[in-house]
């Protein structure tokens, strides 16, 4: 598989997903630069995106506070819509 076929069904899973997402993504990655973090949130209908800065390519333990806060918020916040009926 070349990179713009796996790009291209990349992009077609993404396009089909139908459920609440949250895209966190590195102000400072240098693999995946954020734009296409951005990217992907606008992909997904509905999707939220946290660009967190200072965060490079990789998950650090010293973040793993501020990823459950972001994830347990999100997830509070798709709850109480699906609560109120939105």
């Amino acid at each position: 598989m070349t990179a713009k076929s796996a790009a291209r069904q990349m992009a077609a899973v993404i396009a089909a997903l139908k459920i609440p997402a949250l895209v966190i993504h590195g102000a400072d990655d240098p693999v995946i630069l954020a734009a296409h973090g951005e990217d992907t949130a606008q992909s997904i209908p509905g999707a939220e995106l946290l660009i967190v800065p200072g965060l490079g390519h990789d998950f650090t333990e010293s973040a793993g506070a501020l990823y459950l806060k972001a994830i347990g918020d999100f997830v509070a916040k798709v709850e109480a819509r699906e609560r109120a009926g939105a």
